[in-house]
């Protein structure tokens, strides 16, 4: 077999106005020994290889001297397969070897081991500066320039309500019209690895990360579990803040993930009328799959190739599924403002949170995310002193099942989750002539809380502030900066035992 060594290795440079490469659309896909790979359609970088033949696959090298050696190229091609789970040899065909140096050699059986792999074309840029260098890993090249390449994983779990990849401008994702091959499933596609480099500009750089479809991405329709607020509302022109300062910090946002109706009380499976409920990959993978963040969690414990998942809690939806996945969660305090970019059932309680399989990652991250290095890095002379554990979750005492009862935390969080969907309910009867289908508990809800004064509701948030300035001054002793002396330990089993998905008794 012909090895053929190609430099310089560009030609001109394409532009924008240039057409696509008409060889690839947006769901050009590939399978090679049981993987499938998506090309993007839009090229990474416009300069396209001399020599080059149609599409083709590329590897590219980073090279710091003037030679290549055996043992070197062999080491870093064993480094791509344990480090990237989207490298393959069969990337190998083609390979680009970059330096800054202006000439580079081979030493004695280089070639020949690159042929044996499978190589026909060698392409060399030399002589060039560190940020003309396209990033390390697999790639495909056409007429249009180089094409980024992304693996596609089956959504096994059903987890995923879309799939998304950015655009090359960083600006505004676009969704992945693609099932598995064989299969109805969603798959999801994600970038290689190696292209990523972790640097202080980018902390987070490469870190794959899925959020729930109650935040908003520019490009993107945000469905909020409900088909018909998806019908009603256009793709969104904004990305929620919270999110883009993960992207600005190198994170890369693979998909949305399902969340229950509205992030509201749907407990079972005959709950889920507009989508399936994931599947809880826990035990034989046919148990239920509780609260609204349900999608996230199960992400996170189906796939190891997902590396985090933003969720929100008004009431549990990051602790509840965390724990019923067998994951880790961290819903940071909220401080009562609305978080912008979401659809908000609860605003005054709800809050992001995320979740990961290890929590030293997850604090990691949670400490670029919200900027808390006055939390996490403080002296240790400041940390919590105290450790309070609560034997009960709920109360069992009838002298206080009644507080427990009254209209406070609930009776705020159902009169904002039917008083924030007036405009859905009004502008979908309008448009459309009749109400819009909802899920049994958000009627049940809605329907409660429909007549439910303003004055109660004003009333009940005065109950939560006398609770709340109790609480911190009597239990977690806050000093005069906001920081506690106190941890409290709270057990927190399900209200009902995990069921099967075929089980309706209650």
């Amino acid at each position: 077999m012909q090895l053929q060594i190609i430099e310089p290795a560009f030609g001109q440079k394409s532009t924008e106005a240039d057409p696509v490469n008409p060889d690839l659309s947006e769901s050009t896909m590939f399978n090679v020994d049981g993987v499938s790979y998506l090309i993007s359609p839009e090229p990474q970088d416009r300069r396209f290889l001399i020599g080059a033949t149609g599409t083709e696959p590329l590897t590219v090298f980073h090279i710091d001297g003037e030679v290549i050696t055996l043992e070197w190229l062999k080491c870093t091609i064993d480094r791509y397969l344990k480090l990237d789970d989207v490298f393959e040899r069969f990337f190998l065909r083609s390979t680009l070897f970059q330096t800054t140096v202006n000439t580079l050699r081979f030493e004695t059986g280089v070639k020949d081991h690159l042929r044996s792999l499978g190589n026909t074309k060698i392409y060399i840029s030399s002589g060039i500066t560190p940020q003309e260098m396209l990033p390390l890993g697999p790639y495909f090249s056409s007429f249009s320039g180089i094409h980024e390449v992304f693996r596609l994983y089956e959504d096994t779990s059903a987890a995923f309500v879309v799939s998304t990849i950015s655009s090359q401008k960083g600006t505004s994702f676009r969704t992945v019209q693609a099932a598995a091959c064989g299969t109805q499933n969603l798959v999801v596609a994600v970038p290689s690895r190696l292209r990523f480099k972790k640097s202080e500009a980018k902390p987070l750089a490469g870190v794959r990360i899925a959020v729930k479809d109650l935040l908003h991405l520019k490009g993107v329709c945000t469905s909020g579990g409900s088909r018909a607020y998806q019908k009603l509302y256009p793709k969104q022109q904004l990305t929620a803040p919270l999110i883009q300062r993960l992207i600005d910090k190198g994170a890369i946002i693979v998909g949305k993930t399902k969340t229950a109706e509205f992030g509201g009380p749907q407990e079972v499976l005959g709950d889920w009328s507009d989508f399936l409920c994931p599947f809880n990959p826990r035990g034989d993978g046919d148990l239920n799959a509780l609260s609204s963040s349900t999608g996230s969690a199960v992400a996170i414990a189906a796939y190891p190739w997902l590396d985090l998942a933003l969720a929100t809690d008004g009431g549990g939806s990051v602790r509840d599924p965390s724990r019923d996945q067998g994951i880790y969660g961290l819903r940071p305090t909220h401080d009562g403002d609305r978080e912008v970019g979401s659809i908000a059932p609860a605003p005054m309680f709800q809050r992001s949170g995320v979740m990961g399989r290890d929590i030293s990652e997850l604090l990691v991250f949670t400490k670029q995310w919200l900027n808390c290095d006055r939390i996490l890095g403080r002296n240790e002379s400041r940390l919590p002193k105290k450790l309070l554990i609560i034997s009960d979750y709920a109360a069992e005492s009838s002298e206080s099942q009644p507080i427990f009862d009254d209209f406070t935390f609930m009776g705020v969080m159902g009169a904002d989750f039917y008083n924030e969907f007036a405009d859905f309910r009004q502008q979908y009867s309008k448009k459309y002539g009749r109400r819009p289908y909802t899920s049994p508990p958000t009627r049940w809800v809605w329907d409660l809380f429909e007549q439910e004064s303003p004055e109660k509701r004003v009333a009940a948030l005065q109950k939560i502030k006398i609770h709340n300035e109790w609480f911190r001054k009597h239990v977690l002793e806050d000093d005069p900066i906001g920081s506690s002396d106190t941890i409290i330990l709270i057990p927190h089993p399900p209200l009902h035992p995990l069921q099967y998905r075929d089980d309706y008794g209650r």
